[in-house]
């Protein structure tokens, strides 16, 4: 089980505020992949999300789609 930490901001997903969460799975940073990523679960609803962060590159080859200005922005916060 994962230790409890100080309580942080809630956070929106799905039209639903979640603000306590259980980490099911951790998948640590990859140099290789450049992201990381966490399967969470919402403790109040139930509902699982995937979670990932790495660089814009490797997260937008994994969308199915990218948001409309994904690369432009992506660029600019290179700088």
């Amino acid at each position: 089980a994962t230790e409890k930490k100080e309580e942080g901001k809630r956070i929106h997903a799905s039209n639903a505020t979640v603000s306590e969460l259980d980490v099911l799975a951790r998948h640590h940073f990859s140099s290789k992949l450049q992201r990381m990523s966490c399967v969470v679960r919402d403790v109040t609803n139930r509902r699982a999300f995937a979670v990932a962060k790495g660089s814009p590159e490797a997260i937008g080859n994994l969308l199915a789609q990218k948001p409309n200005g994904y690369d432009a922005s992506a660029k600019t916060l290179a700088k």
